[in-house]
């Protein structure tokens, strides 16, 4: 049996296509969480210490053991060094102004800022058609 199960079939079968090995006990900061839906799976199913951030507060983070601030990519409320691991979930691709490249940049360098040397910065994107095309 897989280590993720019982979060509903996408999310299953998401973390363990993902197949990344998260630490027990560590430090996750999720970025862009919504309601929470993988900040659950991280602190329920790999034992992890969460926090999130998000630009609005969810109802449902209330109910989870997940330490919310409110903040945006391109400044996250957290020190340097902080988290071992900083997890960026369909947010990238909502960037979408003139200076996209600058704030692609911006927000990835702080993604970087917030994670400990030796610590990963997992970014999950999906692949869209452009509608502008």
């Amino acid at each position: 049996m897989s280590r993720v199960s019982g979060f509903g079939q996408y999310k299953d079968d998401f973390f363990n296509k993902l197949n990344f090995n998260f630490e027990k006990g560590k430090t996750i900061l999720d970025v862009g969480c919504g309601p929470g839906t993988d900040a659950e799976i991280f602190i329920k199913a790999y034992g992890l210490k969460a926090y999130g951030i998000d630009i609005y507060e969810d109802e449902n983070i209330k109910n989870l053991k997940l330490n919310f601030k409110k903040g945006t990519i391109y400044k996250i409320p957290y020190k340097n060094s902080f988290f071992d691991y900083v997890f960026c979930h369909d947010v990238i691709h909502h960037i979408d102004d003139a200076q996209k490249k600058e704030s692609f940049t911006k927000g990835l360098r702080e993604l970087r800022r917030v994670c400990k040397n030796g610590g990963y910065v997992v970014i999950v994107e999906g692949h869209g058609k452009d509608e502008r095309a």
